[in-house]
């Protein structure tokens, strides 16, 4: 792109001329991703690049038309909300949920199945996973609502797998 080598009148070459000048956009997105930042305390790097890509990626998405208008802490706010939307509503058939976490994903507007798996008492006996080979040979007490078989945790969510199908 630039193929003179020679000063201009600043004593400066022309590639360095056009670096200074195009310089300003990163300096202004180095600006907003830090006022505006998703940043949160953490011990692992690849948390660090991922909270760095979603600010640029935000801030790059409020370019365009569709958001004009709208709060940077609107948009960031929704965008989290949808990300979080799809791992939510997989928590949300877990078995054993916690209260805490049940009311607030009432109120996020989410269906959370109040149907837990029927955990066999004591003193019945435990059987194996009917999902897992019997080299696995995987005992379990939890029973599917449906079928009444055993399941293990890699097969179940709120019924087994083969029931879901």
């Amino acid at each position: 792109m630039h193929y003179n080598q020679t000063d201009t009148r600043d004593g400066k070459c022309e590639i360095v001329q056009y670096y200074n000048s195009t310089k300003s956009g990163v300096d202004t997105l180095d600006k907003l991703c830090r006022t505006y930042s998703s940043h949160r305390k953490c011990r692992r790097w690849p948390y660090g690049v991922f909270f760095s890509l979603v600010d640029c990626a935000c801030i790059a998405a409020m370019r365009f038309p569709d958001f004009h208008g709208q709060s940077h802490y609107v948009f960031k706010s929704s965008l989290a909300k949808e990300l979080c939307l799809p791992l939510m509503i997989r928590r949300s058939r877990l078995p054993k949920l916690k209260a805490s976490a049940k009311n607030a994903m009432g109120l996020s507007g989410i269906p959370v199945n109040n149907a837990p798996m029927k955990i066999v008492p004591k003193k019945a006996s435990t059987g194996r996973c009917h999902m897992c080979p019997r080299s696995r040979d995987t005992k379990q007490s939890v029973i599917c609502c449906k079928c009444g078989n055993f399941i293990c945790p890699t097969h179940r969510q709120v019924v087994c797998i083969e029931c879901n199908q």
